[in-house]
């Protein structure tokens, strides 16, 4: 037999089906013929043992007799791939399941899925300003984090909610720095946590359980939903200063503004809300690049925003403040703390001059913090005016203060209308009548 001869396959005594043919070497191959349904199929079966053939042979031949396929070597080649591709992916999906119960058993509780997952993730992907980055950060190492970090989250209850709401409203508010005075007079108690932070702590674990829902870490309804409902947002504050009481408040400032360094400051951080808006966390950053290039950066929604520090008043006084107290770089703060640093908090001389001119003193504010002239009441005070006696549309004066959204703005809109009634009803003395006035019938 040449080299190049193939074998010829030769029925294998005593085998049903089973054909082989020898190589030069002395291996066999082998190869089965089988018959179904009037059909017959020759498969080569190349590297199989004659045991694994018989075994094969076997199998076809326990189908036929059942009825059940596969009746053919091909269509149970097929079936056994089709086995140990369905293998496989049940062997990743087991694999899966224990990578997703393990990152579950090491994110189960409340602290370790915002110190794993809920924190890098936002600080990553949403954009905040400092302010608010402290602000979140603060309420979780406080509060959320003491109540409940421990607790698994999928065991979170309504009861939790409830019993973290009661003790929020008992317990009392943190000072700001070591040695805080309490607030509204000597040896006042310790204020007491309002209504908009517990929200708030509320919301942040609130967004939590939604991050942990989205890495399959929890499933189910938030259970804190009723908590949050229960709790009302703080009656938004309507304090803005009269006409009068503003000029009279400019008048004193720029008289002692020259006394020293505080007062100085005071009167600057009037004049920059007064006549800009300005917040006090805004005033508390400023640069002299800040005022050179009108912007002012990282605001309390995370968005710069164009500042005209070159309105008359503003650059006046700026122009004075630099004249006093030079500065060594642009970056430098226009208010400093005595070590460098920039301020907390409105200087505490502001407060003094307030109680000084007796402005919470009149009856309508006397007892009502809704109506408590506080420093931010001078950025209502530019809000109200700017409305009524500027004229300024609602469009317009969302972006002078800054506001992200247009309902925010509205809030001083209701405060101008409050002062478009008072002034509607002087036309009563032009008649000499009463108030409330007669209706006109």
């Amino acid at each position: 037999m040449s080299a190049n001869t193939t074998p010829k396959w030769i029925k294998l005594e005593g085998e049903k089906g089973i054909w082989f043919r020898e190589a030069a070497d002395g291996s066999k191959a082998y190869m089965l013929r089988t018959s179904h349904g009037g059909q017959r199929e020759s498969a080569a079966l190349a590297g199989k043992s004659l045991a694994e053939v018989r075994e094969i042979r076997a199998i076809l031949e326990a189908n036929a007799e059942r009825g059940t396929p596969p009746f053919t070597y091909r269509e149970l080649a097929l079936a056994q791939k089709a086995n140990v591709q369905e293998a496989h992916v049940r062997a990743r999906m087991e694999q899966k399941r224990i990578l997703a119960d393990e990152k579950k058993r090491q994110n189960s509780t409340i602290r370790q899925i915002w110190e794993n997952v809920y924190w890098p993730e936002r600080t990553a992907n949403v954009t905040y300003s400092k302010k608010d980055t402290l602000g979140i950060d603060g309420r979780w190492r406080h509060f959320i984090k003491p109540f409940f970090g421990e607790i698994p989250v999928q065991e979170l209850q309504k009861r939790h909610f409830a019993e973290f709401l009661k003790q929020m409203r008992e317990i009392d508010q943190l000072p700001k720095y070591p040695g805080a005075k309490p607030k509204h007079g000597k040896g006042a108690p310790p204020a007491k946590y309002s209504e908009t932070t517990i929200r708030k702590c509320l919301k942040d674990i609130r967004r939590l359980w939604t991050v942990a829902q989205e890495h399959d870490l929890v499933s189910g309804a938030f259970p804190g939903k009723a908590t949050i409902k229960d709790v009302r947002e703080n009656e938004h504050k309507i304090c803005y200063l009269e006409a009068d009481e503003a000029k009279l408040l400019l008048h004193t400032v720029y008289e002692r503004r020259t006394v020293d360094r505080i007062h100085h400051d005071v009167f600057c951080y009037v004049t920059l809300s007064l006549f800009l808006g300005l917040r006090a966390g805004d005033i508390h950053k400023l640069t002299w690049q800040n005022v050179a290039g009108h912007m002012i950066e990282d605001t309390k929604n995370g968005r710069g925003r164009f500042v005209d520090f070159d309105l008359e008043p503003v650059k006046i006084a700026l122009q004075e403040r630099l004249a006093l107290y030079p500065v060594k770089s642009p970056a430098d703060l226009l208010f400093p703390t005595d070590t460098g640093r920039i301020r907390e908090d409105v200087p505490r001389r502001y407060f003094k001059i307030i109680a000084e001119l007796g402005f919470n003193d009149v009856l309508k504010r006397r007892g009502n913090e809704r109506q408590r002239i506080d420093f931010h009441a001078l950025r209502h005070t530019y809000a109200t005016q700017q409305i009524t006696r500027g004229g300024v549309d609602q469009i317009k004066l969302k972006e002078l203060l800054g506001h992200r959204r247009l309902e925010m703005t509205l809030r001083y809109v209701e405060i101008a209308d409050s002062i478009k009634a008072e002034e509607s009803k002087k036309i009563l003395k032009v008649y000499n009548l009463p108030e409330p006035a007669m209706a006109i019938r």
